[in-house]
């Protein structure tokens, strides 16, 4: 068993000294049975980890992902992990649903705070947005345009562009998109007006803030 052992590790050794422009000399080989005793490893030494017990793919994933540095080759199978060890996910090991509600909170919070702005803005107007009472909208005309004017129900050409919860501008170029303008919101503008826009729903982190131009009007 000891000889099967030593076999294995200097074959995984070999396999990391061959892992291309990145491998370097690597310490010694630290065999742990648990992933709590991988804390013991120095960084750069070869580690094996052989559990006492029939390992799961979600154990061995989880380990590989969290224990081993990706600069270098791992060896993996049910048995165990071979690979070089870091420590890397001790600062830096977070989960994806924890990050989105945190973004998600931010940018909420950042919705509040550009609605207190444009309240205080006598350039901005309250609006409702059809079919969405419940939401709280505002609008404001940045420049007017000198075509015909909006026809409800009548469908316009429109280039949008996005924002931010800090109001910075997401992309230079302009979707554009084909729609029926609510004539309340509207109401007596003409072709070529340029309008940014803000709503803001119960949830502030589902609002949206853009600026769009429309374009032509379609027959």
């Amino acid at each position: 068993m000891r000889f099967s052992v030593r076999l294995f590790a200097a074959s995984v050794s070999i396999a990391l000294g061959l892992g291309g422009a990145c491998a370097a000399s690597l310490g010694g080989l630290c065999r742990v049975s648990t992933p709590a005793e991988a804390d013991g490893c120095r960084v750069g030494d070869s580690v094996l980890f052989l559990a006492k017990d029939t390992l799961s793919h979600k154990q061995v994933l989880t380990f590989a992902a969290t224990r081993c540095d990706p600069r270098f080759p791992i060896v993996q199978n049910l048995a165990g992990v071979a690979c070089t060890y870091t420590d890397w996910f001790a600062d830096r090991t977070y989960r994806g649903a924890d990050f989105l509600a945190r973004k998600r909170e931010l940018m909420a919070k950042g919705y509040l705070e550009l609605e207190k702005a444009v309240r205080k803005d006598l350039s901005w107007k309250r609006t409702e947005e059809p079919g969405r009472s419940e939401n709280r909208a505002y609008y404001k005309v940045l420049s007017e345009g000198s075509g015909p004017e909006l026809v409800l129900g009548q469908k316009f050409r429109i280039a949008t562009w996005k924002y931010d919860a800090n109001n910075r501008l997401l992309v230079t170029e302009p979707r554009i998109t084909v729609t029926d303008l609510p004539k309340v919101l509207y109401k007596g503008m003409k072709v070529g007006s340029e309008i940014e826009f803000l709503s803001l729903p119960a949830n502030p982190a589902d609002s949206s803030h853009i600026k769009f131009r429309i374009l032509e009007a379609l027959r």
